[in-house]
């Protein structure tokens, strides 16, 4: 089947896709296993800290953000 004029017009005009962000640049998940309680005691502390649970760990222990492990 041939192609209209205007079916070539808009597959010349689509965006490009982005290219993939770096994956170093990405957040990684970071997973313990603790009984409910502790779970509850641990959030409870970090939220004393700061909302945002990575920054009030981060806090926590005395870590910058983005810094050397």
């Amino acid at each position: 089947m041939k192609k209209t004029t205007a079916q070539k017009t808009q597959e010349s005009s689509a965006p490009l896709p982005s290219p993939p962000p770096d994956i170093d640049a990405l957040p990684h998940p970071l997973t313990i296993v603790v009984s409910s309680r502790d779970r509850k005691r641990i959030l409870a502390a970090l939220r004393r800290i700061n909302t945002d649970r990575a920054a009030a760990l981060l806090t926590a222990l005395g870590l910058q953000a983005g810094g050397d492990a």
